[in-house]
This record gives structure tokens, C-alpha cells and sequence, in this order.
């Protein structure tokens, strides 16, 4: 087993200077890690109770043990740590001190961990918020352990001193316990070299006789912030070595009077944060070495006795603060003369007894702010010669008498504030010449006398905040004139003017002041005595009634001031362009006008001085430029009313460009000008009434359509209009323009007048910004280009129209080309040729003999007359009687252009009229004239059905069917459906027989037979004829 040790600790003395490095030691059930961090080296072990964190410093004088949820440990898991952590300081070294911390106490004893992590000769041993009391064997054998500090988790583990265990520490001089819920008593062993005991922040609530026996040489004893509210008589007995005593924070009421009898060497006692009313008189008799005592915050009225602090030749500093003391004995003090620092603010005292100071020699502060007094009577004060610091502060004082602090000549700093002060005697601080630092905030003082300040001509800082106190040219200042001045007006029996001469505050004597606190006041005017102070390095008057800062208010002698002026009512300021203070300016009302110029032009030019800051200021007025910060104002935002002004006008200035603006809605009568005033009218009138002296025109904005007329020549501003010819007239007159932002028509028709404007540029200012109403730059226009892109565009356009034309009128004859036929062949004008051919007729009429009224008395009447009539060709008038009928049908379709049916319901049961119909229809020469609807008659022929469904017709019911069958006949045909080729649809004679193909008639197999005989047809074949029985004879 101790190989397996040494192997391990060599390994890691091998890798140890590495910081980088990570060592991890594996274990059954644990392992250790190490890491270089800020502030130290940190090992993390996770043991078989718990995870444990030990930290050593950079120095590697502390060393650290932190568990997780108040576990324990022990020297068998802690030993793979142990190499991690151990000192590395160049030379060697140990630690001096072990912290452990939320642990555990383990039942071994903590030499062990301590030897393993090389802190054995640790001379602090901290063990923070544990758990368990500290026993004998915990700290058997720490024989280096000098202060032991024992913070408990909670205030349940321990009930007593562990006397026991600190009689084993030889070395020990110190120990503190914390949290403990201590009952003190019974005895315990004999610690005589402990120094000091703490026993804090736990639940002591009683302190019995002899307490502390056993600790004899004890010289710090702190028992602060606990609950104890009984003392026994004898508790210090036995300590008469005690020299410092905390009982601070706790519940005390009073001490016994014998108390501190076994104490004569105490030189410090802390009672403050009690609840302390009375403390017997001779409670502090003999303590010839009590340098300091402290109570203040005192939860209860404390009333103290006569004489409770005196005969304490030692006493130094002394506080009663807050503990509502409400009266002073006057012998409180008596033959206690080295008193240095007496606090007695913030109780409720009213009065201050005569000679309560007296013997106090070296008293240099004392404290008196917050109380209720409401005066100090003269003499009160007066023994103190070494004072340096007095507050009264903060009490009711309404009048200080003069003289009353006579005999203070060493004092360098008074406290006056938040009294009710409503003014100062002139001789008030008389023998004050040692005063440097003066307080007075926070009063009622309206007037200060100019003798007032005389005596304390050394002083450094005065504060004079948040008074009633004016300061202007006719309250609180002094008007000083030069006697050549002065003799001047004397000798005009006039008065001086009052902003003539210099005017000088009440604190004219005060020629040293560093600081100047005039806040909170109505101060409103900078007095030229505070301009000549060299060391004046402060001079505060925010929250005052200044209105304006002119550039003389700016010149200090200081180059090292800030002035403080933010919060007023400054409207307007001139900076001097040599300031050298620093001029805090935010926060005030600017009226941005001409009176800002100065400031807008210097700032412009970066001539501004340095010291003027604006960071937050902003315009509070005109309402245009309101929230507009100074430092982003330009000057040409800078305008004011100008006077005298013509009546219905308005006048502004513009110190910017130097200019008076009249605006008017028209042309006044009585207008006055200087060469630097604008003329800006808001309507249009009559401009050749304009008088001559009138210079400039601005007719800028006003929506302008035409060039107004002008007699003479002016400067005229035409800009941010609606003009688009170009002003000849104001431009042969020699007028100089402004027209930018104008629609400007740079068209062929304006080029001439465009040319002549180039070659006059020179009369407009803003030539070079004109833009044409296609926004294009007019200074870059090609006008030698403009009429040819209108040529081209006339061209163009021509051509355009004339193929839309002719695309239109194409499409309308197209679509009325017969209509059009018709109507020039009525009037005479259709002058086409027709089709030449050795046809005998145009058309050969086919019809029903049932229809033949309609076709004798209408049709043939209008078709055989007109301009052009046609030669129709008619069987009951045109055929041979007698002939054969098949061949007069064949014969009429070949002599005839074309073959018109008379298409009814006549028509469909005639065979004859059928068989004309496929004669015509198979020479592709068929025209129908439908005398009714029957496109959708079932007995309709399927060949007639097929062709009346993809070619015209007319209906008889046309106004133009006359007209359009005249057309159709004597126009060249194109049919839509051609018959097959090679299918012949004309009768067949065959062997003497008629044979009707697809029809109902039929005469076949050589016999005069008739089958199927239709009605109205009776056909019999007579000597080769084929007759028509049916027919009439």
C-alpha cells in the first residue's frame, strides 16, 4: 500500500506545473479533479458522503474546504486531493489558514485533514456555517491555531462556550462564535492567553455574574447583536484587562451602575442600536482611559443623568446621536475637557445650557444638526476656541444674534442649513476669520447685508441654495459708476442708466470663494464682482430667473469655472467669443430668433468657445422650432418680427442672409424698403403698380400658372410653381429669376424661347436645378432633338393610324362584303366582271308545283328585274313539251350558272323537285331559298340536311333575299363541302328504266312496274317518255 502511495504522489509532482493539466484519481466509488482558476488552484472530490471543493489561493496561504449540503468528509477519501493542493511558492511556505465551510464536523479529529493538506501550522482555523458542536477531539493536537473563528449554520447547536475544546489550543489568542444560541454560566476551563472573545449575531439573552471568569486576560470583548436585556452587576468581574466592549444591538434598557468597576483600563464601550432610557450616573466613574463611547440609534428616549460623563479626563470622542434625548444637565460634562468630537444630532433638544462647554479646550466638532433648536444665546459657544466644525443644521433657528459665535476662532466649516433664517446680522459672524467653508441652504433669507460677509473675507465655499434671496439690478446689489461717468450725467442733470456702470453683490469681500452655491434662489442677474474672482472654480445657479446671458455675463477671470445655469429662464444668449469659464447651459426655455444668431453663426464657423455646453438644450419657441436642439440650429432657421411695418403685411428679419421680409397678401400702399428687404406676396395682383424701389419679388409657392407681367427690372422669385412657358418678357427685361421647381414644357413648340433661356442663363440662379416637366435637366437638354422626335413621333403616328384604318375598313368589308356588293349594284357602281361562260340562263329555278304562286308572282317578278335582272330558266315556261324529264332537269342544270330551290315542305315530298336538287348539288351549283324553317325537319334528305348545315342560305323572310340571290347568282361561287370525287349523283338511265337511287321511287328489272308510288307521282314509260300521270292533261 505505501508503494501504490508513492508511485501516485511522484506521478503527479510529474504533471504538477502543468495548469492545463487535469488529474483525475479513480476510486471504487470516488475520484478527484484538479484545475488551475482565477485566484487559485481548484480540486472538486466526489467521497462516498458527499461532493467536496477545496480551493487554495495563489499565494497558497488559504486554503478552502467547501461541502455540498452540509456533508462530512474524512482523511481517507481526502487523501487524492492532498497532492493537488499542495503550497507551490517559490522557496516553500505553509498555509496560514483553513476554512471549512457547510460541513459537517466529522468525528475525526481535523489535525488529520489539516497535516494532509499541509495546513497544520495554519494559524486561523474558520469553520463557517457547520454543523455539530465543536468537541475536544476536533482541535487535539492544532497547537499553531491562533484565532479560531466558529460560524454555526443555525443557532441550534450550541448552548455554551466550548471552553473545553479552546483549552486545548495553546496558541490561541482569538475566538468568534456566531449563531449560537449561547446561555452563559457554570465554570470552564481557564483560558489565560485568549485576547479576545466574540460572541455574535446569536441568542445571548443574559449576562450573569462572572461571565467570562475564565478568561481573565481578555482585552476585547464583543457581544453586539444578540437579544440580551439583563446584566448582571458583576458579569465583567475578573476582566481587568478589558479594553474595548461591544453590547451594541441588543435589547438593553439600562446598565448596572457598578457594571464596569472590574474594567478600569476600557477605553472604548459601543451601547448604540439598544433601547437604553436611563444610564445611572455613576456608571462610568474611574474608567480614566475611556477614550470613546457610542450610542446612537437608540430605540427609546434616553434621559441622561447628571454628571454621567464627567470626570472622564481620557474621553475623545462622544457620541449621543438619534436617541431622543430632549434635555442636557449642565454639569453632563463637568471636568471632562478633552472631548475632541461631540455628536449630538438628531435629537430633540430645544435648548443648550450656559456653560455645558465650558473647560472644553480642545473640542474641534461638534454636532448639534437635527434637533429643535431654535436659539443659541451668546456665550454658549464662546470657550470654544479650537473648534473647527459646527453643524447646526437642520434645527429652528430663526434668528442668529450677533456675536454668537464670538470666540470661535478656529472655526473652518458652519453648518446654517434647513433652519428658518429670514436674514443674517451684519455682525453675525463677527470673529470668524478663520471660516472657509459657510452652509446656509435650505432657509428664508431675502436680504443679505453688504457688511455681513466682511468679517470672513478667507471663505471658500458659500452655499446660499434654495432661499428667497433676489439678486438683480435693483434688490441685493450695489450700482458702481466711474467718477468720469458720473460727472458726465451730472453735468446733463441726467440719470444714469441702469445699464451703466457695475453692479455688485453683498459678497463683494469674498475674494477667495472657490464654491458659489446660489441654487434654488431668484437670482437673475450675474454680478460683475463674482466676474473678478481668480479662484472661483463653482458658481452655481441652476433653478434661478435668468432670462438672458449676454456676451459681457460670459467674461470671468477664472479659467478653471463652471458655471451652472441650467433650469432658468434664460431665452436668449450672446456667447463672448474670449470666455474661458464653462457655461452649463440645458434645460431653459431658448426662444430661437435673432437673438440666437450670434451663437447659431459661431457655432456654424466652429468659433464657438469650448466651454459652452448644450448637450440637452432645446428651443423652446417659436412653435416651428420647438424640441429643436441647440447644437443642431442653423442660422437660417433664425428669424424675427422686423418693424415698422406696412399695415396688412408682416415683417421678419433673417440676420442669416441679412434681410427684412415683408409678406403681404397684397401690394400696400404705403411700402417702405432698404436695399436689403424682400417683398413676398401671398396672392397674386397688379405688379405694374410696383413702386421702384422694390428690389426683390417673391412670388415663390403660390401655385402660379402664368408669368405675372413686371415694368422693371427685379430680382424675382418664381420657384415651387405650376409654369411652364419660359418668362420672355422677364428676361429681355434683365430681371434675375428663380424658377426652379417649375413644370417647365420642353416641347418643338417651346424651343425657340428654350434656346433663348440657355443663352440667357445667366439671369436665372438656379438654372442649373431646372428640370423639365419629365424631370430631365433643362441645362442638358438637346432642343435641336426636340422637333424631330416630334416629327418622327406625327410620322409615326400617321402610319399608325392608317394601317389601324385599313385593318379596320378590311375587316368591315370582309364581314359586309355582300352587303356592300348589294348596295354598289343597286346604285350602279359594282363594276367587277362577272364570270364569262356559254351558260344560256343564271339560274334554274327548282320548286314544288304547290309553290308556284310565291314563285310566279314574287320571286321570278324581282329576280327577272332591276339594274341587272336575270335570265331565269323555268320549266313550265322553258321546257320542250313532250321531252324527256330527266334529261330537261340535266339539260336546265348544265345551260344555268346556277340552280335555285325553292326549298318547303312541298319541296321534300316532290321527287322531281328532289331529283333537281342532286342534279345541281353534284355540279356544286346549289343555291337555297328557304321559304320556312326546316334545318330541323326529320324528313328532311339526309344529302339536303348535310348541305344546309355547312353552307348558307337566305330565308324568304330576308329584306335583301331578292338582293342577295342576285349576288349569289351572279357572283363566282366557292362552296365550303365539295362532293366526293369520282361519285356521279345525276339519274342513271339504264336499259330504258329510270333508276332513282336512295329515293322512293324506283323502276328496275325492265318493268313498267311501279314500286313504292309516292304521292302526286304517277310516272309510266310511254314509247321511251317517261310521263307524269299525275300531271293535268
Amino acid at each position: 500500500m505505501c508503494a501504490r502511495l508513492l508511485l501516485l504522489v511522484a506521478a503527479v509532482a510529474a504533471v504538477a506545473d502543468d495548469p492545463s493539466y487535469s488529474l483525475v484519481y479513480p476510486h471504487p466509488a470516488d475520484g478527484c479533479t484538479a484545475a488551475d482558476v482565477s485566484g487559485g488552484r481548484r480540486a472538486e472530490c466526489t467521497l462516498r458522503a458527499g461532493r467536496v471543493t477545496l480551493h487554495a489561493d495563489a499565494d497558497a496561504t488559504t486554503l478552502q474546504l467547501i461541502c455540498d449540503d452540509e456533508r462530512s468528509f474524512s482523511c481517507a477519501e481526502l487523501a487524492a486531493a492532498a497532492p493537488l493542493l499542495a503550497p507551490q511558492r517559490p522557496g516553500g511556505g505553509t498555509l496560514k489558514m483553513l476554512k471549512i465551510s457547510n460541513c459537517a464536523l466529522p468525528a475525526e479529529p481535523l489535525r488529520c485533514v489539516a497535516a494532509l493538506l499541509g495546513a497544520q501550522d495554519a494559524a486561523l482555523l474558520w469553520l463557517q456555517d457547520v454543523r455539530g458542536s465543536l468537541r475536544p477531539q476536533h482541535v487535539r493536537g492544532l497547537r499553531a491555531v491562533e484565532r479560531l473563528s466558529l460560524y454555526y449554520a443555525d443557532g441550534e447547536n450550541c448552548t455554551s462556550v466550548p471552553y473545553s475544546a479552546l483549552a486545548l489550543l495553546p496558541a490561541l489568542r482569538r475566538f468568534t462564535m456566531r449563531r449560537g444560541a449561547l446561555v452563559l454560566g457554570g465554570p470552564g476551563a481557564p483560558l489565560a492567553g485568549l485576547r479576545a472573545l466574540e460572541l455574535a449575531v446569536g441568542a445571548l439573552r443574559a449576562l450573569p455574574a462572572r461571565a467570562f471568569a475564565d478568561t481573565p486576560a481578555l482585552q476585547s470583548l464583543a457581544l453586539w447583536s444578540n437579544s440580551i436585556d439583563s446584566v448582571h452587576g458583576d458579569a465583567l468581574a475578573g476582566l481587568s484587562s478589558l479594553v474595548n466592549l461591544s453590547l451594541n444591538s441588543n435589547q438593553l434598557e439600562t446598565l448596572p451602575e457598578r457594571l464596569f468597576r472590574p474594567t478600569p483600563r476600557l477605553q472604548r464601550l459601543d451601547l448604540y442600536d439598544n433601547r437604553l432610557q436611563t444610564l445611572p450616573a455613576g456608571l462610568l466613574q474611574g474608567l480614566q482611559h475611556l477614550t470613546h463611547v457610542l450610542i446612537f440609534e437608540n430605540k427609546a428616549t434616553l434621559q441622561l443623568s447628571p454628571r454621567l460623563f464627567s470626570n472622564l479626563p481620557a474621553l475623545e470622542h462622544l457620541e449621543l446621536k438619534t436617541s431622543s434625548i430632549h434635555t442636557l444637565p449642565a454639569d453632563l460634562f463637568l471636568n471632562t475637557t478633552n472631548i475632541q468630537e461631540l455628536y449630538l444630532s438628531g435629537n430633540q433638544l430645544t435648548s443648550i445650557p450656559e456653560g455645558i462647554f465650558q473647560g472644553f479646550v480642545r473640542l474641534k466638532t461638534l454636532d448639534l444638526s437635527r434637533n429643535k433648536l431654535e436659539a443659541v444665546h451668546k456665550g454658549v459657544l464662546s470657550q470654544l476656541k479650537v473648534l473647527e466644525n459646527l453643524d447646526l443644521r437642520g434645527n429652528k433657528l430663526k434668528v442668529l444674534h450677533e456675536e454668537v459665535f464670538a470666540g470661535l476662532e478656529g472655526l473652518k466649516v458652519l453648518h446654517l442649513g434647513d433652519n428658518l433664517l429670514e436674514a443674517l446680522d451684519p455682525l453675525v459672524f463677527h470673529g470668524l476669520s478663520a471660516l472657509r467653508q459657510l452652509y446656509l441652504p435650505g432657509n428664508r433669507i431675502q436680504v443679505l447685508h453688504k457688511e455681513t460677509f466682511r468679517p470672513v473675507r478667507g471663505l471658500e465655499t458659500l452655499d446660499l441654495s434654495s432661499n428667497n434671496l433676489s439678486i438683480s439690478r435693483q434688490v441685493n446689489t450695489q450700482h458702481f459708476i466711474s467718477t468720469e461717468l458720473h460727472a458726465q450725467y451730472m453735468l446733463d442733470n441726467s440719470s444714469v442708466p441702469v445699464e451703466q456702470g457695475e453692479y455688485h453683490s453683498p459678497l463683494r469681500e469674498l475674494r477667495e470663494l472657490v464654491r458659489l452655491d446660489l441654487r434654488h434662489n431668484r437670482v437673475r442677474l450675474l454680478c460683475d464682482d463674482w466676474r473678478g474672482l481668480l479662484r472661483l472654480r463653482q458658481l452655481q445657479l441652476a433653478h434661478n430667473h435668468f432670462t438672458e446671458l449676454k456676451g459681457i455675463d460670459m467674461e470671468f477671470l477664472s479659467t478653471t469655472l463652471k458655471v451652472d445655469l441650467t433650469h432658468n429662464r434664460i431665452a436668449h444668449f450672446e456667447p463672448f467669443a474670449t470666455a474661458s469659464a464653462t457655461f452649463q447651459l440645458d434645460h431653459n426655455p431658448f426662444v430661437c430668433d435673432c437673438e440666437l444668431y450670434p451663437f447659431a453663426d459661431m457655432q456654424l464657423r466652429h468659433t464657438l468657445p469650448k466651454g459652452i455646453e448644450i448637450d440637452n438644450a432645446e428651443c423652446a419657441d417659436p412653435p416651428l422650432l420647438r424640441h429643436t436642439r441647440l447644437a443642431d440650429l442653423h442660422p437660417d432657421q433664425l428669424s424675427c418680427a422686423a418693424s415698422p411695418c406696412a399695415e396688412g403685411c408682416s415683417c421678419v428679419h433673417r440676420p442669416a442672409r441679412n434681410r427684412t421680409d415683408v409678406n403681404c397678401v397684397e401690394l400696400p400702399a404705403n411700402l417702405t424698403f432698404n436695399p436689403n428687404t424682400r417683398l413676398r406676396l401671398t396672392r397674386l395682383t397688379d405688379l405694374t403698380k410696383l413702386p421702384p424701389h422694390v428690389k426683390y419679388l417673391d412670388l415663390s409657392a403660390l401655385n402660379l400658372t402664368e408669368i405675372p407681367k413686371i415694368t422693371q427690372p427685379i430680382e424675382i422669385d418664381l420657384t415651387d410653381n405650376h409654369l411652364n412657358a419660359i418668362p420672355m418678357d422677364l428676361l429681355k427685361l434683365n430681371c434675375i429669376i428663380h424658377f426652379s421647381k417649375n413644370p417647365i414644357g420642353c416641347t418643338c413648340n417651346n424651343k425657340l424661347n428654350l434656346e433663348f433661356l440657355k443663352q440667357n442663363n445667366h439671369l436665372v440662379r438656379d438654372y442649373y436645378n431646372l428640370t423639365c416637366d419629365n424631370d430631365l435637366l433643362l441645362s442638358g437638354l438637346d432642343t435641336d432633338s426636340l422637333c424631330t422626335a416630334r416629327d418622327s413621333t406625327i410620322i409615326g403616328c400617321t402610319i399608325a393610324f392608317i394601317g389601324v384604318f385599313i385593318a379596320v375598313a378590311t375587316a368591315t368589308a370582309y364581314r359586309y362584303k355582300t352587303l356592300i356588293r348589294i348596295v354598289l349594284r343597286k346604285i350602279g357602281l359594282w363594276r367587277v366582271e362577272e364570270e364569262i361562260d356559254d351558260k344560256l340562263y343564271d339560274a334554274f329555278i327548282s320548286f314544288s308545283h304547290q309553290d308556284e304562286t310565291y314563285v310566279i308572282d314574287t320571286l321570278v317578278p324581282k329576280l327577272e328585274s332591276g339594274v341587272r335582272p336575270l335570265k331565269l330558266c323555268l320549266h313550265y315556261r322553258d321546257w320542250v313539251i313532250g321531252d324527256f324529264i330527266p334529261s330537261q332537269i340535266s339539260k336546265s342544270v348544265e345551260t344555268s350558272r346556277r340552280t335555285i330551290i325553292v326549298l318547303s315542305e312541298h319541296f321534300l315530298k316532290s321527287v322531281w323537285a328532289q331529283m333537281e336538287f342532286r342534279a345541281a348539288h353534284g355540279r356544286e351549283r346549289l343555291l337555297i331559298l328557304m321559304l320556312e324553317d326546316l334545318s330541323k325537319c326529320k324528313d328532311l334528305d339526309p344529302d339536303l340536311r348535310a348541305y344546309i348545315s355547312v353552307n348558307t342560305y337566305v330565308k324568304a323572310d330576308d329584306p335583301l333575299v331578292f338582293d342577295r340571290l342576285k349576288d349569289a347568282v351572279l357572283t363566282k361561287t366557292r362552296n365550303l363541302v365539295k362532293p366526293p370525287k369520282n361519285v356521279d349523283n345525276s339519274p342513271k338511265i339504264v336499259d330504258n328504266t329510270l333508276k332513282i337511287v336512295d329515293n322512293v321511287t324506283k323502276i328496275v328489272d325492265n318493268s313498267p312496274k311501279i314500286v313504292d308510288k309516292p304521292t302526286r307521282l304517277d310516272v309510266t314509260l310511254v314509247n321511251g317518255q317517261l310521263v307524269n300521270n299525275a300531271l293535268p292533261s
